[in-house]
């Protein structure tokens, strides 16, 4: 362990170093991008509210630099300044981040350094984990009837017929969803959830030019407060069934906000959110319709051409602790009993396997890529959990073979958590848990609530301000 901390502080000098040189030699020359963006700015975008569009050469430089998609750039500062019309704040939110430096190696060396990278993710106390934990997932039913009464399950009603024309391997860009917010100390998962799917339905569409897809999305804490809920676990009605959520956002809508995912000062820790609104009326969104999907080639199908998709699933505690990989439940139990079963410690194995079983609560998530399963190029695996600045050529461009099916999650517990915010799944896990019965104060052994038993969709939204649509 030693000798691995010494290699990453190393790594982080000659990181440290290498950025001081890219820094020097760019003040020195531009690259096409930054050209282009300079170009695109200089008397043309205001700086400010009032319409200035003579930028001091040093300021735009500094927005300009490293940037390889100028019109993202220039479109979150135009976004920011609407915001809050601080022109420093705006550079400093929307200018480039400078990549990350690794050594190429082979990618035996690469996939050693991941097995030796010590796991940067949250781990949260007992309390704190199963606060976040809260959809009502039907306790173990494995029917969706406990969990769906008032959505359509009509797969006919999507706008495709066809479930197999989709790719193989797809995430839905960063730009086209809200980024990782965090819902704090709050069983709100089900709206921030829910909330996160119709961004990115309204993103996919493009029909809102107006709306911007990494900074605005429907209130999730409005939206979990107004159906009559609170953060806090003491009230009877604390767990919310996910399809209530994704229903009122359908039949009801909630008001569009700004959201602020890092700056923790919102409900109980979380993101904060500030209403859209101008002459006392808010922007307003609402989905046309709303259903859910079974089968899994219409999931795959709606993600990679309408936008992301809202599930639940029934959480044990070993999810907790998840900082890489694919997230299989079944293979984690496995593995930490084998050694005792190995010894012929069968009791303490037993004790161990039911301990890891139990299920904690439920928890709702947006669902925002997949994999189908086979042959999938390392870049295209880690590629979704790395910053648009890091350099994908530092990844080997090799292929895994017999790569099992995933989907790949957004949470709402920070970015700290997990994949830098997200994490992956083990798609068609089929297992038994354990629900404690709150009559009897017995754990009985049920199937599961796994993520892709069945998932929730939302098409058709419209946003409005003053009773009409926003351009």
């Amino acid at each position: 362990m030693k000798r691995v901390e010494t290699v990453h502080k190393a790594l982080r000098i000659a990181v440290t170093v290498f950025a001081l040189f890219i820094a020097h030699s760019a003040a020195n020359a531009q690259t096409a991008q930054e050209q282009q963006c300079y170009n695109a700015v200089q008397g043309k975008v205001a700086w400010n509210q009032a319409g200035s569009t003579t930028w001091g050469e040093g300021n735009l430089r500094n927005l300009c630099q490293g940037t390889t998609n100028p019109g993202a750039t220039i479109s979150c500062f135009q976004g920011q300044i609407r915001q809050h019309n601080d022109w420093s704040r705006a550079i400093t939110a929307c200018k480039a981040r400078p990549a990350q430096a690794a050594s190429s190696g082979s990618s035996q060396q690469y996939q050693q350094y991941l097995s030796n990278e010590p796991g940067k993710s949250d781990v949260y106390s007992e309390r704190e984990f199963v606060v976040r934990l809260g959809a009502a997932t039907g306790g173990g039913s494995g029917s969706t009837a406990t969990t769906t009464a008032s959505l359509n399950n009509d797969e006919r009603g999507l706008p495709f017929t066809n479930f197999t024309d989709y790719p193989d391997f797809y995430v839905i860009p960063p730009e086209k969803r809200p980024l990782i917010m965090n819902q704090g100390s709050c069983g709100s998962c089900v709206a921030w959830a829910s909330s996160t799917a119709l961004a990115s339905v309204v993103a996919m569409e493009g029909k809102y030019k107006s709306f911007l897809a990494p900074l605005h999305m429907p209130d999730a804490i409005q939206l979990f407060m107004l159906s009559g809920r609170m953060c806090t676990k003491d009230l009877p009605n604390y767990a919310w069934y996910t399809n209530e959520g994704v229903a009122r956002l359908t039949n009801d809508g909630i008001m569009v906000s700004t959201v602020v995912p890092a700056s923790n000062k919102g409900v109980l820790g979380g993101s904060f959110a500030t209403p859209m609104q101008a002459d006392g009326q808010y922007w307003w969104i609402k989905a046309g319709k709303s259903g859910y999907l079974t089968n899994k080639d219409a999931m795959r199908k709606f993600i990679a051409t309408k936008g992301a998709l809202v599930a639940d699933l029934d959480i044990t505690p070993d999810f907790n602790r998840y900082d890489r990989g694919i997230y299989n439940h079944q293979q984690f139990v496995s593995a930490l009993i084998k050694p005792l079963q190995i010894l012929n410690q069968h009791n303490a194995a037993k004790s161990l396997e039911d301990e890891l079983n139990k299920v904690k609560g439920g928890h709702a998530v947006t669902v925002i890529g997949y994999f189908k399963g086979g042959r999938i190029k390392m870049r295209d695996f880690v590629r979704p959990i790395l910053a648009s600045s890091v350099d994908i050529s530092i990844i080997p461009d090799i292929e895994i073979p017999n790569m099992p099916a995933f989907w790949i999650v957004q949470n709402s517990w920070g970015n700290k958590w997990g994949l830098n915010g997200l994490f992956y799944v083990a798609a068609n896990q089929r297992y038994n848990a354990l629900y404690l019965n709150k009559d009897t104060k017995v754990w009985e052994s049920k199937p599961a609530d796994t993520i892709d038993n069945w998932m929730y969709y939302m098409l058709e939204p419209k946003v409005t301000w003053k009773g009409r649509e926003i351009p």
